[in-house]
């Protein structure tokens, strides 16, 4: 693996040197030198990969849920009153359909209460 740097006309030695050290991290050079400055332990390293691991499937199920959840919302949007395209007239979704929005309401006289109620 070689990673090459070549200065343009007139650059600076610090954005050339800055060039190089995002290069040494996108590739993981970084991240190889220091885990191998200092030994590890068999113990650790499969103790550390298991960690990474966890990590790994946690960040995927987090995506996971992100994506499902983007998915939902859009449904909802086409449920609030967008027609939908190729749907029958009436049918959810559709404003002046049957169904009506928001929470359902009561009459305004109670039961047993008005001109017919026995007394």
């Amino acid at each position: 693996m070689v990673i090459r740097v070549q200065t343009r006309d007139n650059e600076p030695v610090d954005k050339a040197l800055r060039r190089l050290r995002k290069l040494c991290n996108n590739e993981g050079l970084t991240r190889i030198t220091k885990s191998k400055a200092y030994f590890e332990k068999p113990s650790e390293r499969r103790r550390r990969e298991a960690r990474e691991r966890i990590k790994s499937i946690r960040l995927a199920c987090r995506a996971k849920e992100a994506d499902a959840q983007k998915l939902m919302n859009r449904r909802r949007k086409n449920r609030k009153g967008r027609p939908i395209a190729g749907a029958p007239e009436g049918a959810p979704g559709e404003v002046g359909g049957e169904r009506g929005h928001g929470p359902r309401r009561r009459s305004a006289e109670p039961v047993g209460v008005g001109s017919d109620a026995i007394a």
